[in-house]
């Protein structure tokens, strides 16, 4: 008889390095007897769908204001320039961002794969919910593709490192105590706790979290139209800033990423909150993607990023763009909240970003 494996990514995810009819069993004929059979067991790394942020001068993207810490005014963007350690003239490489938060299904095979290593096996604190109710580092379920939560910053350093590792790339999280080694442990209070030092492996192409200026940037770029992509009419009161003789287009700080107006009607098309939730997460990808195609920016689940600012800032652990169960006060691009990097809650997961080399 003839088996046909089809390999099919879930929704916000591309195959990668599998080609058509690459496949082969040892053997040309299976034989078996009445009632007995054979299982094909077939692994296949999932790849992240990214979205590319074009470079942008900081100086000229768009100032808030916005909430710091639920309190504000907050300029934003605006923060960066102010930040020790980062010029104000920083011109931000271009980067990729996860188009969807990063969903239980690809942590819980990463994290698998990463405590069953013999050699630089990986360790959590925390081994991750799927969704807001699944059981902590139980297997996946149907609702594998809701977003990992309950996971704390520390833990996602870690984790990015892990799946670097697996796919083949070099690792972005180094302990800068120890002559950069590669953090593969995210428990607290372990013993040279080399998180507590983590910094960024210049040049690394591995995966790792947007900073707070990469996260906001993908949030409200337009690009040189105040149009989204699938979407009736154009954004209301956009913020444009003009580099190279040439106009871009940003989304105001008060609203939702992808948003045409700071209502609540305009936050409850693009994200799932305290209104349109139903108390629970969902499914990623579910919500109107904004002009980068990314998906539940806002909304679904708070999302971990390094720093209030950019890469420099001081304050390394800060979550953005609110969950299912926020509000309208908690929701716009621009509202930031810093979090102990060893907090973990229902609604707070993470997207991913890598270098755009």
């Amino acid at each position: 008889y003839v088996a046909t494996v089809t390999v099919t990514p879930k929704a916000g995810y591309t195959l990668t390095g599998v080609g058509a009819n690459s496949m082969t069993a040892t053997g040309a004929m299976v034989t078996h007897g009445a009632g007995s059979g054979a299982t094909l067991a077939v692994t296949a790394n999932f790849m992240q769908t990214m979205a590319l942020v074009p470079s942008s001068n900081i100086t000229k993207v768009p100032l808030g204001p916005g909430t710091l810490n639920g309190v504000g005014p907050y300029s934003g963007i605006e923060k960066v320039i102010n930040s020790p350690g980062v010029a104000g003239n920083e011109q931000v490489p271009s980067y990729y961002i996860g188009s969807t938060e990063v969903t239980f299904g690809l942590w819980h095979s990463v994290r698998t794969w990463a405590e069953g290593r013999t050699t630089n096996r990986y360790w959590f604190q925390n081994a991750g919910r799927e969704g807001h109710d699944g059981g902590i580092g139980a297997a996946p379920t149907v609702a594998s593709n809701e977003p990992v939560t309950t996971v704390s910053w520390r833990d996602v350093v870690v984790w990015t490192n892990a799946y670097s590792e697996m796919v083949g790339l070099t690792p972005v999280y180094r302990d800068a105590a120890n002559s950069g080694t590669i953090l593969r442990d995210s428990r607290n209070g372990t013993a040279g706790d080399g998180v507590t030092n983590a910094v960024r492996l210049e040049g690394a192409n591995g995966y790792r979290l947007p900073t707070g200026v990469e996260w906001e940037m993908a949030a409200r770029w337009l690009g040189t139209s105040a149009a989204i992509p699938g979407v009736s009419g154009t954004v209301t009161s956009p913020v444009t800033t003009t580099e190279g003789g040439v106009t871009y287009f940003w989304t105001p700080a008060s609203y939702g990423s992808g948003a045409l107006n700071g209502t609540d009607a305009e936050f409850d098309r693009v994200s799932w909150n305290s209104r349109t939730s139903g108390s629970m997460t969902k499914d990623v990808g579910g919500k109107p993607a904004n002009t980068l195609g990314m998906r539940d920016v806002t909304g679904n689940v708070w999302e971990w990023v390094w720093g209030i600012g950019g890469v420099s800032v001081e304050t390394k652990s800060a979550i953005r763009g609110g969950g299912w169960a926020s509000d309208s006060t908690s929701l716009p691009v621009s509202y930031v909240y810093p979090y102990a990097p060893t907090y973990t809650n229902y609604n707070v997961g993470f997207r991913l970003s890598r270098t755009g080399n």
